[in-house]
């Protein structure tokens, strides 16, 4: 009887210490999947290449200093070209193609995230759905034919799954 009464108290400890691992493993989990989250978002705002991309998004006009420190006058013209004249070697095209490039391998990463289950949508999808929906609805052909050019196809396929629930919650 007495046995019995020390593997009880033993079961009971050890159910405990289990439940106890296991909720500080969830917290630190739900802490890791934020940490992410916010590394992905930082990533976005402090590449260079990002933020010039989301300029070059936001305005038909917009000026940018490249890599070369040369600023430049960039428009929605320009970056069209830039993206079906994959051998033009001039310095604006290839920035904006740098640009398009890391806005690309973004939005990569971030399906990726989601899918994986690393983060959960809501905690990247500002700003991320606004730019690519502003890619999609400005160039649309080009940004396309540019990914799968360019290796990036899973891009679009992230932009085509995601976008349109994010738009009915536009409207």
């Amino acid at each position: 009887m007495h046995t019995m009464e020390i593997q009880v108290v033993l079961l009971i400890l050890a159910t405990f210490l289990t439940v106890r691992l296991f909720y500080k493993w969830t917290i630190d989990l739900k802490f890791k999947r934020k940490e992410f989250a916010d590394s992905i978002l930082a990533q976005i705002f402090t590449s260079k290449y990002d933020t010039d991309a989301m300029k070059l998004l936001e305005s038909p006009k917009r000026h940018i200093t490249r890599e070369d420190g040369v600023n430049t006058l960039m428009t929605h013209g320009g970056i069209k070209r830039a993206l079906t004249v994959l051998d033009s070697t001039h310095p604006t095209d290839i920035h904006i193609r740098d640009c398009m490039d890391h806005m690309l391998s973004t939005i990569i990463t971030l399906d990726q995230a989601i899918s994986g289950g690393y983060v959960k949508r809501e905690q990247v999808s500002y700003p991320m759905y606004y730019y690519m929906d502003i890619l999609d609805k400005t160039f649309g052909n080009e940004i396309r034919k540019y990914a799968k050019e360019t290796g990036a196809q899973s891009a679009i396929d992230f932009m085509d799954r995601e976008l349109p629930a994010y738009r009915r919650q536009q409207k």
